[in-house]
């Protein structure tokens, strides 16, 4: 019982969260008796809602190395603050030989980033910024580099100061919630076409008497 129940946990886990493959390569070792070949994946996962997380996974084949991959990203989620679908200051960051430059976007810009970096602001919920790779295209060591990047994000600070990243973020809740409307009203729309009509009368209108029913009275006879 604890083994199924284990396992729709985990089901429902990553339901939750978007997976995209980074990188795959081969890796082999020699033995005494013959050459052992591994696979080595980059997986990384986000929910488009501020959360991402990256990490490796190895396996003899595929399916294998993508399952470790993804379940050692999901341990190493963290929550970005983002400001009106765009970061909030300028990052430079360097890791080992990979160097990333993030700068914000006006609305409507798009991600304007390659590689790696493209993927994981995408899966972040990132819609617009600028990044741009400086040191080494590794997409393994640039994968790592933005998300060292992230983590020094902080909006707290930029909100006091600028008022334009203020109302940035108010576009960007009333946009939210004109799509939750106009879903809404394509429901409505949806099961008023689906619902049935009673047709009634020549022309297909119900007809409703708007005379109050009257009782009817015993006829008495006339005796002569």
């Amino acid at each position: 019982m604890d083994k199924t129940k284990n396992f729709k946990t985990r089901e429902r886990i990553e339901k939750k969260y978007d997976s995209r493959t980074l990188s795959v390569r081969a890796v082999s070792k020699t033995t005494a008796g013959s050459r052992r070949l591994r696979l080595s994946v980059l997986v990384a996962v986000g929910d488009r809602k501020g959360s991402v997380g990256i990490g490796l996974g190895h396996g003899p084949d595929m399916k294998t190395a993508i399952e470790k991959g993804s379940r050692e990203a999901e341990k190493n989620i963290i929550k970005v603050d983002l400001v009106g679908g765009t970061v909030p200051h300028e990052v430079y960051k360097k890791f080992k030989g990979a160097r990333i430059l993030l700068k914000p976007a006006k609305a409507g810009t798009g991600i304007i980033a390659g590689s790696s970096v493209r993927t994981i602001l995408d899966l972040l919920g990132v819609d617009d910024v600028y990044a741009k790779q400086v040191g080494s295209s590794d997409l393994v060591s640039n994968a790592y580099c933005i998300i060292e990047a992230l983590k020094e994000l902080d909006s707290s600070r930029v909100l006091e100061k600028m008022k334009n990243m203020q109302a940035r973020v108010d576009m960007k809740i009333k946009a939210e919630l004109d799509e939750k409307r106009k879903k809404k009203i394509q429901k409505s729309k949806m099961r008023k076409k689906k619902a049935p009509v009673k047709k009634t009368g020549k022309k297909g209108r119900i007809k409703k008497s708007t005379k109050p029913l009257s009782k009817a009275k015993p006829k008495i006879s006339k005796k002569s």
